[in-house]
């Protein structure tokens, strides 16, 4: 197996988990909306005030700059450029 392979699945399965994600959170924002529309009838109802991306923790706000991002991630990969 070369390295080729191994980035083509490690891509792979990052994608089939991001679309895993995104998939719940819409169902969970759905089921939200439906739950907040029948609990506004009542005018007793109660929901839950966040986001099911929010209470999983999928949320987060990365306040790094460009280049910031860009020296970690060649950081890590250990990629070294010629000048």
């Amino acid at each position: 197996m070369g390295s080729g392979y191994v980035v083509d699945h490690c891509v792979s399965a990052f994608r089939k988990k991001q679309e895993e994600n995104l998939f719940k959170s819409y169902t969970a924002d759905a089921l939200r909306a439906i739950a907040h529309n029948t609990a506004a009838i009542p005018k007793e109802g109660r929901v839950i005030p966040k986001r099911f991306s929010e209470l999983a923790g999928w949320v987060e706000e990365d306040t790094r700059t460009g280049d910031e991002i860009a020296a970690d991630i060649i950081k890590r990969a250990g990629l070294r450029f010629k000048a």
